[in-house]
């Protein structure tokens, strides 16, 4: 008996032992067209809503709202201190702690920063922050200015404004004899840059020299905001 040749238009019908197989592919072409028009159906209800999620958010054009969260993000700088930065013997050489960001011309900056430290209670700590020529604005270093006395205490806030920046223009802030000599400080403030871009840095010196070390740890971090 000749076997019939199946092409793509042969619709298999045939009587006797084809039969099984005729059915079989009958079946399958009938369940794929349900698949396919099921996730047909679907997709267009996924779609509806997304679109009016969309509507509904407001974002009709989606790259835009990309560029504009670009936009916002890119308004913020950071950096932080992967290892330790120490000096000893030493109140006249700042030494750069390694927290520099960049700034623009005429632009205002808010910033603020995360200062651990130790150091013993006669050497202290003193900061400096150096901005570009012409920058004006206003900052705390938010220093405790006694320290330590015993374990688990702390000393005394300062909150003074200064108005002054750059290595001339040092704030304090109190070491500690306790065990560990683990202090800190939070500075924050404001910059508004002149025409001439450049960074900020923050840098570090002991207050009163002497052969322990003094050193901003590790993890130490600065936060810069554009405003303007």
């Amino acid at each position: 008996m000749a076997v019939p040749m199946i092409t793509d238009d042969t619709v298999v019908t045939a009587a006797g032992w084809w039969n099984p197989l005729a059915t079989l592919a009958n079946t399958v072409e009938t369940n794929l067209a349900t698949e396919i028009s099921t996730r047909s159906t679907a997709d267009t209800a996924i779609n509806a809503r997304l679109n009016s999620t969309i509507a509904a958010t407001g974002i009709s054009d989606l790259p835009t709202w990309k560029t504009s969260v670009d936009a916002t993000l890119a308004r913020f700088t950071r950096t932080y201190l992967a290892a330790d930065s120490p000096t000893r013997n030493n109140t006249t050489t700042l030494i750069d702690i390694g927290l520099t960001l960049a700034v623009a011309a005429s632009t205002a900056y808010a910033f603020e920063a995360w200062l651990p430290y130790t150091s013993g209670a006669t050497p202290d700590i003193k900061f400096t922050l150096s901005v570009p020529a012409g920058a004006t604005g206003s900052w705390q270093l938010l220093p405790v200015n006694t320290g330590a006395s015993a374990a688990g205490t702390i000393g005394s806030m300062d909150g003074a404004r200064v108005v002054a920046f750059g290595d001339a223009n040092p704030q304090g802030a109190a070491g500690t004899d306790v065990a560990g000599n683990a202090m800190g400080c939070a500075p924050r403030g404001f910059v508004l840059t002149a025409g001439t871009a450049g960074n900020l840095t923050w840098r570090f010196a002991q207050n009163v020299a002497n052969v322990s070390d003094t050193i901003v740890r590790t993890g130490a971090w600065f936060l810069l905001t554009k405003l303007s």
